[in-house]
């Protein structure tokens, strides 16, 4: 991911309002760390190279500021009475490579023992006349979405996550 990362690599995340407080504070200290641009990619790699195994959690809430602080990272909420449980996405760097996904696989100890799960890949690169037009399928409805044009999934970004969530979850 680091190196995705430093070749430029942006991600989008669309997710419910169902998150912990722990990745709200961390989502909101991210955009607070963007607004004022004190965050450096040189700040993220000090981060991954002193990481401490004892503190997993630490460890993950201070990347996933830092990713938001250096604007490779945007979290929207989705406003909507609907679970939103789709599972897709890609990821593209400066270059143009494409990953995209589309599937969900469950890690839990129930899910690993007993589901049936499923998982489709596309690099951009890796057969491109057959995988372009699967790609161009995950891309465009995800960049409608991110861009307001789908209106019946309204989002909440930015600042905005933290008073969002807490009006629906006020204890």
């Amino acid at each position: 991911l680091l190196v995705f990362i430093k070749n430029g690599g942006h991600m989008h995340i669309i997710c419910n309002e169902k998150i912990l407080p722990e990745d709200v504070a961390a989502i909101s200290q991210g955009y607070e760390l963007k607004a004022k641009e004190e965050i450096t990619l040189k700040d993220l790699e000090t981060l991954i190279s002193d990481k401490n195994l004892h503190e997993t959690h630490q460890f993950s809430y201070k990347c996933l500021s830092y990713l938001i602080g250096l604007g490779r990272l945007d979290i929207q909420v989705a406003n909507s009475e609907r679970l939103v449980h789709f599972k897709t996405g890609y990821a593209r760097d400066q270059e143009g490579n494409i990953v995209a996904f589309s599937g969900s696989v469950n890690y839990t100890m129930s899910a690993l023992l007993f589901n049936w799960e499923q998982l489709w890949t596309y690099c951009s690169w890796i057969n491109p006349e057959v995988f372009a037009p699967r790609i161009k399928e995950i891309i465009e409805p995800i960049d409608e979405l991110f861009q307001g044009k789908i209106a019946g999934l309204p989002l909440v970004s930015g600042s905005e996550i933290e008073a969002f969530i807490q009006s629906h979850y006020p204890v």
